[in-house]
């Protein structure tokens, strides 16, 4: 069984899509709307499984660029694709604000605005 997860999870690293963070994104612009408007308890819930997809999400992006180096060039250098690479700075930076508005640390937000001025 572990087998099979483990070929499963190769193979979903190799053919990870660069515009994966967009879920970062979306949940964090959620998050932070419902908080605004009002409704707290979703926000901050959807804040906190956001550092969880943007956990995950680099853990599978660093792995797909070790183990399938290849795959992440070919990518990055292709006209459709390599722009869902953007993303990785958008989600970043959309956390950060997270972090901000919901979460009121600073700290956390300067560190991710330097990560997304070096992506």
């Amino acid at each position: 069984m572990s087998d099979i997860l483990l070929g499963k999870l190769k193979k979903y690293t190799a053919d990870l899509f660069p515009g994966y963070f967009a879920l970062t994104m979306a949940t964090g612009i959620v998050s932070i709307a419902c908080y605004l408007a009002g409704i707290p308890i979703v926000g901050e819930g959807l804040f906190y499984l956001n550092i969880i997809f943007y956990g995950i999400l680099w853990v599978l992006l660093l792995c797909r660029l070790l183990f399938y180096f290849q795959n992440f060039r070919k990518d990055f250098s292709d006209h459709a694709r390599g722009s869902g690479f953007l993303t990785v700075v958008a989600g970043t930076n959309v956390l950060g604000t997270q972090f901000v508005v919901i979460g009121h640390n600073y700290e956390i937000a300067v560190l991710l605005y330097y990560v997304g001025i070096v992506l």
